[in-house]
Formats: structure tokens, sequence, C-alpha cells
């Protein structure tokens, strides 16, 4: 179920043109969350839609608003039970939000592989 929330994640990513950081960061919370608690597969789009909200809350510059996000789930859930899950997940997270990603590696690995290159170059000069 996990492939189909993060593929989720990606349709609703490019609908909404949210950056690849927020999605990435909405992935670690998801999967941090889940090792934590015990979810139900009906309760797993909840679980997603607010990870994603607290994701783009950190990367983007102007968030959707809770009610989008309830819109977003095709009115499964309301904007208590999602602002619920916001809480229930920042205790669960212990408020630790600005997590590592496997983009943030991403990107330091692309610019140590362009500084080598450019070095690699002045090389041959």
């Amino acid at each position: 179920m996990r492939s189909v929330l993060i593929d989720w994640f990606i349709e609703i990513m490019q609908k909404y043109r949210l950056s690849h950081e927020t999605i990435a960061l909405a992935i670690k919370y998801t999967d941090r969350t889940l090792s934590k608690l015990r979810v139900n597969r009906n309760k797993l789009q909840l679980v997603g839609v607010t990870a994603l909200m607290l994701a783009s809350k950190v990367y983007e510059i102007s968030p959707p608003m809770v009610e989008e996000w309830v819109y977003i789930c095709h009115d499964h859930y309301d904007a208590q039970k999602v602002c619920a899950m916001e809480a229930l997940m920042l205790n669960e997270l212990e408020f630790c939000m600005l997590e590592v990603t496997s983009l943030d590696f991403l990107s330091v690995w692309m610019q140590i592989l362009s500084a080598c290159q450019q070095h690699k170059t002045m090389a041959y000069v």
C-alpha cells in the first residue's frame, strides 16, 4: 500500500506543482509515522495527506490550506480529522520536522560530481 500512496503523492505533486523536496519530506514523515503507529488501511490516505500538509508547510512558499487537502482526499476526511492527525503526527515525530532526505544526498553528490568534472577539465589545461 505504501507504493500506491507514493504514486498518489506524485500525482498530487504534478497537479498542484509541489516541489520535489516537499514530496521527499512527506515520504519521510509517512515512513516515520508508520514505523511508530499502527495505522488501519482506511486511514493510510489520512496519514499521507497529513504528511503532505506538514511537508508543504516546510518547503512551499504558500502551502495549501486544510480545506484544499480535504478536497484532495475527495472529502473522505473532514478538516477536524486532518488537524487531529496533524497533532498526532507532530507528537509521534517529536516535532522534529527538518529531516535529511534522499534528495538532499542526491544534491550533494551532484555538486561533488560537478566539482570533479570542473577540476578534471582544469587538469587538462
